[in-house]
């Protein structure tokens, strides 16, 4: 993990944090706050939930009410829709996207 960008350490601190501060070690709750940032190609629907609810935080700025409300019908489409507004943020912010992500872009929204 050392070699990812210093933004999404957050991710694995967390889970140590929450370890160590709350005494939770459930791997499902874990799982979700390790893939809250940069997902994985094996995403629970719990998982989904997180990392929208990062994505889509009504405190990041932005009119995020119509996201959140597919995210509420249909988690699986909202994460969908996350990932594709994650490509089309960065590409318009011209920010590079791991060659990761896009084995988990593949696996979920398709080409």
């Amino acid at each position: 993990h050392i070699d990812a960008s210093k933004p999404v350490w957050h991710q694995w601190l967390s889970s140590y944090m929450i370890q160590r501060q709350f005494d939770i070690h459930d791997p499902e709750i874990l799982q979700a706050i390790e893939n809250h940032t940069t997902a994985n190609t094996n995403m629970t629907k719990l998982d989904m939930v997180i990392y929208c609810a990062d994505k889509y935080d009504r405190n990041r700025g932005f009119d995020s009410e119509p996201m959140i409300k597919v995210c509420n019908e249909d988690i699986e489409k909202g994460f969908k829709d996350a990932l594709v507004d994650f490509v089309n943020f960065s590409k318009k912010k011209n920010r590079s996207i791991d060659s990761s992500f896009f084995e988990i872009y593949k696996k979920y929204v398709g080409e």
